[in-house]
């Protein structure tokens, strides 16, 4: 499990149920946007979810500061980095998300499955590494 370096009272020091309460939709298309660009800035997220936002013609746009507020959590729960020596924040993940995922799943599956569920979920995610991301997406959505 990967510990957080940040203390809070509010955070577990893991992943997945307690640190962060699983995780929403939007701090997923986050993710998504942050380990595509590996390093980025709260404009550049901004400006890629309004695009898409705008592709899909959703309801609604998210706000700037909904962004930054997200940002700011996913750093204090580090799974971001924040770089601060230049003019604007930039960020990267400080979690692969292979890892993050791996951590969700084993935080989850501790809490809800019975031994022989846990057992197997284990045994995927101990070969998780070797997976590709559609592999991934499909056993998720089995799940």
């Amino acid at each position: 499990m990967i510990k957080n370096n940040q203390p809070n009272k509010k955070n577990s020091p893991e992943y997945g149920i307690n640190g962060i309460n699983s995780i929403s939709d939007l701090e997923i298309e986050i993710m998504k946007i942050i380990w595509k660009k590996e390093k980025t800035t709260v404009r550049e997220i901004h400006e890629e979810l309004l695009m898409k936002e705008t592709r899909e013609k959703t309801n609604g746009f998210t706000p700037y500061t909904t962004v930054m507020s997200i940002l700011s959590a996913l750093t204090d729960k580090g799974i971001l980095k924040r770089d601060k020596s230049a003019k604007t924040y930039l960020y990267s993940a400080n979690v692969g998300q292979k890892e993050l995922t791996k951590n969700i799943i084993s935080t989850v599956s501790d809490r809800l499955l019975d031994r022989s569920s846990r057992e197997l979920v284990s045994n995927f995610l101990s070969k998780l590494d070797k997976l590709s991301n559609e592999d991934m997406q499909n056993f998720l959505e089995k799940l």
